[in-house]
């Protein structure tokens, strides 16, 4: 018995690794917008939250507060109680206050000079920081009695990456995780320049690599097909 091998590019890609959170606020006036930006990568970014805090007192005086992931900003006023805070102001002090420039990078808002005076901003976290998810096409083993999804990892892997296999009924179904049953892995460590090939051998029509990168990472994602017993094997070029 002849049997048809096929080979499927699925996914060829640079993963930048994980997204950071940000807010880039909206108050009342102008020139007053700052984008606050975690230091840190992925869904921890999202912890951390930005206040300001309008003291309702004269004469007092700009400080930041750092409470775990919470930064408060208590904006200085004037004698009559009036906020004078601006925008560069909040900057320079965020840099100055070291626990507060360990979670955030700040820097003024598009088309924003900084010089415009900020208004009291509600505890507000900060968002889209997520890991980078990267999902292959689907590959379809219909007619196939072996399918194996090959990862290759370039030149570049900076801090590692997991990945799994996900399956599926129909090509436009929801696919869900393969259950350990239907995976043949021994989980090898990933590497720089090699192939990881992960073999599947549930009953599902499509199945689909998914992988998420801990940092800037190069890989392409095939799948090689075979066994195809009733299907006739193609002609020598």
């Amino acid at each position: 018995m002849m049997h048809r091998i096929a080979s499927r590019l699925l996914l060829a890609t640079n993963a930048t690794g994980e997204s950071f959170a940000s807010l880039t606020t909206a108050l009342t006036g102008a020139n007053n917008d700052l984008v606050f930006t975690a230091l840190v990568a992925g869904d921890d970014g999202n912890l951390i939250t930005i206040a300001y805090v309008d003291p309702a007192g004269n004469d007092q005086v700009l400080g930041v507060v750092v409470t775990g992931t919470d930064i408060v900003v208590n904006l200085a006023t004037g004698g009559a109680g009036a906020i004078t805070s601006t925008a560069n102001d909040i900057i320079g002090k965020i840099y100055a206050t070291a626990a507060a420039s360990a979670l955030v990078d700040v820097t003024r808002a598009a088309a924003n000079t900084g010089a415009g005076v900020v208004t009291a901003l509600a505890q507000t976290p900060l968002a889209g920081g997520d890991e980078a998810i990267i999902t292959s096409a689907a590959c379809d083993g219909q007619g196939y009695d072996a399918v194996t999804l090959n990862l290759h990892i370039g030149a570049v892997l900076e801090a590692g990456l997991t990945y799994k296999v996900t399956e599926c009924d129909t090509i436009g179904g929801s696919y869900t995780d393969a259950p350990a049953t239907a995976v043949v892995d021994d989980a090898p460590t990933p590497a720089i320049n090699t192939t990881l090939r992960v073999a599947y051998v549930g009953s599902k029509q499509f199945t689909k690599l998914v992988v998420t990168p801990t940092g800037e990472t190069s890989i392409t994602i095939t799948a090689s097909l075979s066994r195809a017993d009733h299907q006739p094997a193609p002609n020598p070029l």
